[in-house]
């Protein structure tokens, strides 16, 4: 029972450390789509994953990571399925917030006027949509 409760240890352990590494990776995109405009993002999403992919292969390469030398080509394709995967969602996760205009000024900082006069002119609507609705109110009172 002990060795059950450490195998279940380790799994959640892990699961930890690949969402946190996970994390970084995306917090990386997001600051690499900075650099550049936010165009194609499922593409630039899997390039990303795919070059995260290369870069791993070529440091075990460089270090000569003597458990890492001999890498089976079972491995390497699910290693390649598993980064475009990561790639893709991530690609998709920035689409969703781009569409949701949380992130637009973030991955737009040219469009960064525009999108504040967008949002000032929002604001400016509710707070006029609420003064006419009180004046309203208010006519309604004194004529009554």
């Amino acid at each position: 029972m002990a060795d059950l409760y450490k195998i279940l240890y380790e799994y959640i352990f892990g699961l930890f450390v690949v969402a946190f590494w996970h994390g970084l990776l995306g917090i990386s995109f997001a600051f690499f789509l900075k650099l550049i405009n936010g165009k194609n993002l499922l593409f630039k999403g899997w390039a990303y994953g795919i070059g995260i992919w290369f870069f791993s292969y070529v440091i075990t390469t460089l270090y000569q990571v003597p458990e890492l030398l001999e890498i089976s080509l079972h491995t390497s394709v699910s290693n390649i399925i598993g980064a475009t995967l990561h790639g893709v969602s991530l690609g998709y996760v920035f689409i969703y917030l781009q569409r949701k205009k949380r992130i637009w000024v973030f991955l737009n900082p040219m469009n960064n006027r525009l999108f504040m006069q967008y949002e000032k002119a929002i604001l400016m609507k509710s707070i006029v949509s609420r003064q006419q609705a009180l004046y309203t109110r208010i006519r309604r009172y004194l004529h009554s």
